[in-house]
């Protein structure tokens, strides 16, 4: 299963800013977290986005937006506020809400890519 697939599992699973738990509620990061872990490509760490993109951007197989690829939102590398799946070069699935609180609005949902003027950089995983 790629990861796109499994994420679209759970759309509409609650955002919880710092959530972890993909039956209660995850954030961005806690989202990926889960999703990448269920197949195999990290280990139990919790990863915030900035975590998530030190860990994968020497282990990539290259840049571009592609379906699986991570998506990292931000200023620039060394600040990553926002991590997405690439479901193509113009859609993305996240967990996203409205900062830091959670709110009725937050949840897993795919998003265009365009949405956010702030990204950084596209990091596609190992083929699965």
């Amino acid at each position: 299963m790629d990861l796109v697939n499994l994420a679209l599992i759970f759309m509409g699973t609650p955002y919880v800013w710092g959530g972890n738990d993909i039956t209660k509620g995850v954030d961005c990061s806690g989202f990926v977290c889960e999703i990448t872990r269920s197949v195999g490509l990290l280990d139990d760490r919790d990863l915030t986005a900035q975590g998530l993109y030190d860990y994968y951007v020497n282990k990539s197989r290259g840049s571009g937006i592609d379906r699986n690829s991570l998506l990292f939102f931000g200023r620039d590398n060394e600040n990553i506020t926002h991590v997405a799946i690439a479901i193509n070069y113009s859609l993305m699935v996240e967990a996203g809400g409205e900062g830091r609180i959670d709110t009725d609005n937050g949840y897993v949902r795919i998003r265009p890519v365009i949405n956010r003027r702030d990204l950084v950089a596209a990091i596609k995983l190992e083929e699965l």
